[in-house]
């Protein structure tokens, strides 16, 4: 137990190197003075769930079933949703990307789900090669890699390993 703490306390150590922040979705902010915030989502959010609820309705759910039937991999969705801006929302703006912060994809991945889980884990994978490169890429890196993901529907991967997973 105390060994995965040590991983975990290094792994964040090694985070805040590179001087990462987390991107964050500013609050909406009442109009009068000391109301506090409001819950309400912006014009943007608003925008972007509708485009992706509709996109669910309308493309995802009549194919859902024969895609978990065939185990096919839902490329034509992957495109369209490329298309409609839905994927890659964690890409930088100075990469190419919407820079969105993680309650916006929230918004966007809720939406999807509801369409297909499966679909929405296939568009949103993309997230999970794309991370060690948004924390830890210099700007080279991240130009390079996630740049490409904004010219084309791509996917990428990140493939991890450790050195005792060869004594298991």
């Amino acid at each position: 137990m105390a060994a995965g703490f040590g991983r975990c306390c290094r792994v964040l150590r090694s985070i805040s190197r590179f001087q990462w922040r987390s991107q964050h979705t500013k609050a909406n902010r009442q109009r009068e003075p000391g109301l506090g915030f409001s819950f309400e989502f912006t014009e943007q959010q608003k925008e972007f769930q509708a485009t992706a609820r509709k996109f669910a309705r309308e493309e995802i759910i009549p194919v859902a079933a024969e895609y978990d039937k065939t185990g096919e991999y839902p490329v034509p969705l992957i495109r369209r949703a490329w298309e409609l801006g839905l994927m890659n929302t964690h890409i930088p703006e100075n990469c190419g990307g919407l820079g969105l912060g993680t309650f916006d994809a929230c918004l966007i991945s809720e939406e999807l789900a509801y369409g297909c889980t499966g679909v929405q884990t296939a568009i949103e994978g993309n997230s999970l090669g794309q991370m060690p490169i948004i924390i830890a890429g210099n700007d080279q890196q991240k130009k390079k890699y996630l740049g490409r993901m904004t010219e084309e529907p791509l996917m990428c991967v990140s493939l991890l390993c450790n050195r005792t997973w060869s004594r298991l």
